[in-house]
This record gives C-alpha cells, sequence and structure tokens, in this order.
C-alpha cells in the first residue's frame, strides 16, 4: 500500500512540475488553451441535442402535426443547430491558433532550458555512458514529453467530464447500453497499457542505436571520408550500420505485430458492442419506443462515449509511461553542477598557483591519472609541462579551470584552496588554448572573440590577436578581413583553413582574452617547426607579465621556459630550467637527446 501511495505521489508531483513547466513557458497561451480546453466540453453535445430535436420535430410535421407550433420548433432548432455549427467551426479554428502558438512557445522555452541546463552540467557528466544515453534519450523526448504531459492532462480532464455526461444522457435510454461499451472495450484497453508500456521500454532500448546510426552517418561528413576513400571502408561502414538498424527494425517490428493483435481484437470487439446498440435502435424505432431523431442522438451520444471512454483508457496509461519519461528529464533539469557553486572569493591581479598533492581520477573509473602530483606556478612564470602521451597533462589544465576537482589534494590559488573561489571568477584567470580546439562555422571576428564577446567590436584587440598568433600571415588578401566567414557551412563562399590556420585561429582566441594567465595545451601540434618556433618564441617575449603553463610533445619548443616539469606516471618526477635538466641527465636530458638526434637524421 505505502508502495502504490508513494507512486502515486511521485506521479502527481511529476505532473505539478510538468504543469509549471509548461505554464512558466507561455502563462497567457497556457489559460487560453485551459480555456478552449474546457469549452470544447460544453459545446460538443449542443450539436446533437440540437439535431435530434429538429429530426423529431421534422418527423411529427411529416406525420401529420402541421401546425405553427410544430414549424416553430423546427425554425428555431434548425438556427440553434447552424448557430453552434459555425460557431463550433470558428472556436476550431481560434483554439488551432492558440494550440500552435502555445506549443511553439513551449518549445522555444524547453530548448533553452536543455541548453543552459547542458552548459552548467559538470564535465563529468560526460564521462558516463548511462548519463550520456539518457542526456540523448531526454533532449529527444524533451519537448515530446513535457508537452504531451501537459496536453494529456487537459485532454483527460475534457475526456473524463464529457464521459461523465455521456454516461448520463444514455442512462436516460438503457443502463445497460454503457455497460456493454465498457465490456467490448476491454481487449482495446488491455491492449493499450500493453502495448504502450513496451513503446515505453523500446524508447529506451532505442537510445543506444539512434546514437550507434548518427555516428556512422557523421563519419562521412567528416575528416573520415579520406580514409574511407583510400582503403575501401564503405562496405565495412555499411555494415556497421546495416547491423545497428536490423537490430533496431527488428524491435520495432516486434512491437508494431504486438500492436496490431490488440488492436484487432479491440475492433472486432467494437464492433460487435456497436452491432448489438444499433439492432435494438432499429427495434425500438419499429416499436414506436424510438424517434428518428432519437436514434441519431443516442447514436451520437453511445460514440462520444465509446471515444472518450478510449480516450480515457488511452491517456491514463501514456500519461504513467510519460511520468516515467518526464523522470528522466526532471532528473536532468533538476541536476545541480557540484562545481558551479560554492565559492565566493575573486582572484586577485595573477595570483601564484599550487598542485599539492593532488591524485585524480575520472568518474566511474579506478586508474589514477595524477598521484601525488604537487608543482607550483609562480606570477609571471612560464612553465612546461611534459611527458609521454597518457601521463596526464592535459588533465591538469583540466584540473585548473575546475572542469573537475581533484580526487584527493588541493589546487592552491594565493595559498587558497580554488574550490573557494567564486569559479566564473576564476576562469576568467585563464585564456585557453585546449588540445581539441572548436573550429566555429562563425566568422573571424567571432572565432577570436568568443573568448571575451563583450570586446567583438574591438579591432585593435583582436588584431593584435591575431598577429600574436601569426593569424596575420593568411588573413592579408581576405576581402572582408575579420568578417570573412570560415567553412562553408553556412556560407558558399567561406574560407575553409588548413589545420594549422585552424590552431591560429584558436591561439588568437586564448590571446584575445587578455587573461593574467595562459595556458597552450600542444599549440603547435598542427603546425609545422618553422611556424612553431615562431609563435613560441613570440610567445615568451610577449608574456612577460603573464604567467604561461605550456604543454607540447616537442621538447624544443619550451627550452626557453623559466622552468619545465616532466610528468610520468600521474606525478612530477623532474624538474627544472632546460639546462638544469640536461645537467641532470635524467629522463627529460635522454627524450631531448633523442628527439634532437631524430632531427639530426632529417
Amino acid at each position: 500500500m505505502k508502495k502504490i501511495i508513494s507512486s502515486a505521489a511521485g506521479y502527481f508531483g511529476s505532473c505539478a512540475k510538468a504543469v509549471k513547466m509548461t505554464y512558466t513557458a507561455s502563462k497567457k497561451y497556457f489559460i487560453l488553451y485551459m480555456a478552449c480546453t474546457m469549452i470544447r466540453v460544453v459545446i460538443v453535445y449542443l450539436p446533437m441535442f440540437f439535431l435530434r430535436e429538429l429530426i423529431n420535430a421534422l418527423m411529427s410535421y411529416l406525420g401529420g402535426a402541421a401546425n405553427a407550433d410544430t414549424l416553430y420548433t423546427m425554425l428555431i432548432f434548425a438556427v440553434l443547430y447552424c448557430a453552434v455549427e459555425v460557431f463550433g467551426n470558428a472556436f476550431s479554428t481560434a483554439s488551432g491558433v492558440v494550440s500552435y502558438k502555445y506549443s511553439d512557445a513551449l518549445d522555444y522555452y524547453l530548448d533553452n532550458v536543455v541548453l543552459d541546463k547542458i552548459a552548467k552540467i559538470d564535465l563529468a557528466f560526460y564521462d558516463s555512458s548511462k548519463m550520456r544515453n539518457k542526456l540523448n534519450y531526454v533532449t529527444r523526448v524533451m519537448r515530446l514529453t513535457t508537452n504531451a504531459m501537459t496536453m494529456d492532462m487537459m485532454n483527460f480532464i475534457r475526456s473524463a467530464v464529457s464521459l461523465i455526461v455521456s454516461l448520463v444522457l444514455l442512462c436516460e435510454l438503457e443502463w445497460w447500453i454503457p455497460l456493454l461499451i465498457i465490456i467490448a472495450g476491454i481487449p482495446y484497453i488491455i491492449g493499450n497499457i500493453t502495448t504502450q508500456k513496451k513503446e515505453y521500454e523500446f524508447e529506451h532500448y532505442s537510445s543506444i542505436y539512434d546514437r550507434k546510426l548518427s555516428y556512422y552517418k557523421d563519419i562521412y561528413f567528416g575528416d573520415a571520408l579520406q580514409e574511407i576513400k583510400l582503403y575501401d571502408l564503405n562496405g565495412f561502414f555499411n555494415e556497421r550500420y546495416n547491423e545497428a538498424w536490423n537490430e533496431l527494425h527488428n524491435s520495432k517490428m516486434k512491437l508494431n505485430k504486438n500492436k496490431f493483435t490488440w488492436q484487432s481484437a479491440g475492433f472486432v470487439s467494437s464492433f460487435l458492442g456497436n452491432a448489438a446498440i444499433f439492432l435494438y435502435s432499429v427495434f425500438g424505432l419499429f416499436s414506436g419506443a424510438l424517434g428518428v431523431g432519437d436514434i441519431t442522438y443516442y447514436r451520437s451520444v453511445s460514440a462520444k462515449f465509446e471515444f472518450h471512454l478510449k480516450s480515457v483508457c488511452r491517456t491514463v496509461p501514456r500519461l504513467v509511461e510519460l511520468m516515467k519519461s518526464f523522470e528522466d528529464v526532471r532528473e536532468i533539469i533538476e541536476m545541480k553542477s557540484k562545481l558551479e557553486s560554492g565559492g565566493t572569493l575573486t582572484p586577485v591581479g595573477n595570483p601564484s598557483i599550487e598542485f599539492k598533492n593532488v591524485s585524480f581520477k575520472y568518474p566511474d573509473t579506478e586508474r589514477y591519472i595524477l598521484k601525488n602530483c604537487s608543482f607550483s606556478l609562480s606570477s609571471g612564470e612560464t612553465v612546461g609541462l611534459v611527458g609521454l602521451n597518457g601521463a596526464g597533462k592535459s588533465t591538469v589544465v583540466k584540473l585548473l579551470c575546475r572542469f573537475y576537482d581533484p580526487t584527493e589534494g588541493r589546487i592552491l590559488i594565493d595559498g587558497k584552496d580554488a574550490r573557494e573561489y567564486d569559479i566564473t571568477k576564476l576562469r576568467e584567470l585563464f585564456g585557453v588554448l585546449f588540445q581539441s580546439y572548436v573550429r566555429y562555422s562563425f566568422t573571424l571576428r567571432e572565432n577570436i572573440a568568443l573568448s571575451d564577446i563583450s570586446k567583438a567590436e574591438n579591432d585593435k584587440a583582436l588584431m593584435e590577436a591575431c598577429e600574436k598568433s601569426r593569424v596575420t600571415d593568411f588573413i592579408g588578401e581576405w576581402e572582408k578581413g575579420l568578417n570573412e566567414n570560415l567553412t562553408r557551412l553556412f556560407d558558399p563562399k567561406g574560407r575553409e583553413l588548413s589545420g594549422g590556420q585552424w590552431q591560429r585561429v584558436s591561439l588568437a582566441r586564448a590571446f584575445f582574452r587578455d587573461a593574467p594567465i595562459i595556458l597552450l595545451d600542444e599549440p603547435s601540434a598542427a603546425l609545422d617547426p618553422v611556424a612553431e618556433r615562431r609563435i613560441f618564441d613570440d610567445f615568451v617575449s610577449l608574456s612577460k607579465d603573464k604567467s604561461a603553463l605550456l604543454i607540447s610533445h616537442r621538447l624544443s619548443s619550451i627550452t626557453l621556459c623559466d622552468k619545465i616539469l616532466f610528468l610520468e606516471n600521474g606525478q612530477i618526477i623532474e624538474q627544472g630550467s632546460h639546462s638544469e635538466l640536461l645537467k641532470k641527465q635524467g629522463k627529460y636530458s635522454r627524450l631531448f637527446e633523442l628527439q634532437a638526434s631524430k632531427y639530426e637524421e632529417c
């Protein structure tokens, strides 16, 4: 019993949350839509009643009762019937406009809610495949689920009221007619409950296959297309796509077969029930118990009773399943960032940074990326971070930006735990070029200004960032200059840049922020050695008043850093200037000499 009460409370809580969201989306259209729903309950039975009286009066007139009262009655109900029909059609049109505008406002509101939530969710959320599947599912069904819940609740109210009205009207004729309709509808009711539950399960089950299908299709629209042609991989990817599609298709067909079976049983049962009621009406007409208008009226009312009975039975299980779906939506919407809240301090100037016995492992994993890692970055100091692939270099950048917090240990900003600082103010300390830099299909101006969009019209600052990153080397002849569109996604005349050029644009974005601390994660990965050397030489001279952390596989690029850290197995095993580390004859020295010898061979 407690479980039932708890489930009911949960369902009502979800309903209340959904209604609140849809009310917030557009208060005006929410109220108008509710009013339209209630008015439709009233006007649906009026034409049937007026038509009944009109037909009965007409039959009386044809049967010999040709008097003024009969003609007056016919005229009154004819006018009322036409007036209600005209009003009903006009109201239906107006109601459709309200419904469209309300749905449009709701879609707009929900899209903004999702985007805002995604922007604020901790990156740790995306490390869980389970949560990524849930997010994928929620973004697909959020509009449908939230919108459908509200609409279904209103339709349920309308159908329930209409069902009661038609029940009362039918009982005036024979009490067993609504009972017969209910019995005839049992196969439909059972089938509806069964299939809707399976459809809900299918929606969750199919999410992973939808992601796979999207992934296999997207491969053809990226850089992989060259390898697809070179290695003749079309057949391989087609086979993978077809496997996922067949799995999804077979499950869908099985679901549809079950649904068709129950629908057929419901149709036969409903047909037999309606046939019995029709025969009763015919006998009533011949016996004189019913008039022609009565038959038309009660057939319409019984059809309405059956329709609203099925509507209620269809809506209730669907609402239950929608509430389950909405719980996933609600979980995402109400998810709180563990990082976005808490600290209140504001960093001052160019603070010192210290990693103090920092250990870190990504969520839902057991392997430590960093283990008791300690180092410092003094104000105005340029530090190079080197190590083999997988040593944890990029993880250091993510921790500095507080995309994650350490599993153990602390990161200190001017001697205080980073978690004590307001996270937005903390992130303003950093201008970052990430290893996986982003290519935005915007103008060059916007691509650079995204790091400080409030200064997007500051051409002087934009050009300074272009000069520092040597973007000016390739935009000199561009007709629109900073306003040139990059990529041809939206502009057929847009500029398509090379990987090295895109990396320079991303580097310009990092410089444009004019932050006190610059973090460059493999800033030269797509550059040739000459361009790389020029950028690093320029950077060292340009960042005299800033702190900097440079990550690079090419050790020759960071020889001018004040201090070099060698990261291995999540720990700093060597640190010092380039000359000091060479004298130690340790791992840094051996790796540097190995790379130098490779260059000499070339």
